[in-house]
């Protein structure tokens, strides 16, 4: 509104009832009835039919934070269904961010010491993000900082 970019008007009408809608990492069963729909949508883009999630890639969606919120699944589902070869889409066909994440949480459980590749590896998943990083490696913000203050990052 001060930027002159909405209508004042507008602004007021639509503040009567405000509407709070939680991020998609906290509606996590939402995932597949939003992927479903996003999906029908793109299915003039996949010859043999509507596109369909495979349980690899479904449980990679699920297990992501999404910071984007809904406008990162969407692009996360529109870039599968045009790197997919069938109607099919399996993990291999998600964002490498996304991969990379899911490969980083896979760490996570293997092992549960910081290396700087795994720091390194997290950071770029969580967009440099620090807190998320950490959340990423499981350990806390603070164990992070500790680590990339002794290590030089």
């Amino acid at each position: 509104m001060t930027a002159g970019r909405f209508r004042d008007d507008l602004y007021y009408r639509l503040a009567v009832v405000p509407v709070s809608l939680p991020p998609l990492r906290e509606r996590v069963e939402d995932i597949p009835l939003l992927a479903g729909e996003f999906l029908k949508r793109y299915r003039d883009r996949v010859r043999g039919g509507e596109p369909a999630l495979g349980p690899g890639a479904l449980k990679l969606l699920m297990g992501h934070s999404w910071p984007g919120n809904v406008r990162e699944l969407q692009n996360a589902l529109q870039y599968a269904v045009i790197k997919a070869n069938g109607n099919v889409i399996g993990p291999e066909n998600l964002p490498p961010t996304l991969r990379a994440l899911a490969s980083t949480h896979q760490d996570r459980g293997k092992r549960h010491r910081l290396t700087r590749e795994r720091v390194e590896e997290a950071l770029l998943a969580a967009g440099g993000s620090r807190a998320v990083a950490a959340g990423l490696l499981g350990v806390s913000r603070a164990t992070l900082y500790r680590f990339l203050s002794h290590s030089g990052g």
